[in-house]
């Protein structure tokens, strides 16, 4: 029985590194494995990895006088890894995942390219205007990433009376940076002025007054402020 069992874990051995085995040495594993691992033998060749190491396991256990082979306790013992690095691509993979459309990078705002404020801003603004009668001011709302797809922006001009639309010069670049533009008289009687950006097929005219008067940002816009003194 001793030789019979040693002949049964060199061909063990070799099944777990070579993937082979002899007809002979089939038939013994038949005979010892249970049925189902004997029906699955019989009706898959060469064996797959996941049934070699099945098969393995299961004669190693049948043998009273022989521990457990090493290669079956190393994939037990590297299993926990292998699920780790699994679990691991997949945080990866969720937080390296595109944006959908109506996410933005954060803007800012600046006037003359001097102070700026960032929204949402949690204190006031540090961007400033000076109202005077005669030149023109100009605003630059941009993000520090490129943004990608359509982008439009809408001014307005808060004064003692509410939110009101003024008229003004509104470029946006291809990156997503926009530059507002109109003459300083515009500035008279405003307490600020605030330009609301975003994706063009949320952001029509009406909704973004509504923006405006609501003071807020939220998915896929943006209310930026610059006050005028």
């Amino acid at each position: 029985m001793k030789d019979d069992d040693d002949k049964l874990l060199s061909a063990l051995g070799r099944m777990a590194k070579e993937g082979e085995l002899t007809p002979e040495e089939i038939a013994d594993l038949e005979r010892r494995a249970d049925e189902e691992a004997k029906a699955f033998v019989l009706a898959s060749r060469p064996l797959d990895a996941d049934a070699r190491a099945r098969i393995v396991e299961k004669i190693a256990f049948s043998l009273p006088r022989k521990k457990p082979t090493m290669r079956g306790a190393a994939w037990r013992s590297r299993a926990p890894m292998v699920l780790g690095a699994l679990a691991l691509a997949a945080v990866i993979a969720f937080v390296l995942r595109p944006k959908p459309p109506g996410d933005l990078p954060l803007y800012e705002i600046e006037s003359s390219g001097v102070s700026s404020a960032r929204a949402p801003a949690a204190t006031p603004s540090s961007c400033v205007l000076h109202a005077s009668s005669t030149g023109s001011f100009e605003l630059l709302v941009r993000a520090n990433d490129a943004v990608h797809g359509s982008i439009v922006a809408h001014a307005f001009a808060e004064r003692a009376s509410g939110i009101e639309r003024i008229a003004t010069d509104i470029e946006v670049s291809p990156t997503g940076s926009v530059r507002v533009s109109a003459p300083n008289a515009r500035l008279e009687g405003a307490k600020a002025i605030l330009v609301v950006v975003g994706r063009s097929e949320a952001l029509d005219a009406d909704t973004a007054l509504t923006k405006a008067r609501e003071g807020r940002s939220g998915a896929g816009f943006q209310t930026l402020r610059c006050a005028v003194d």
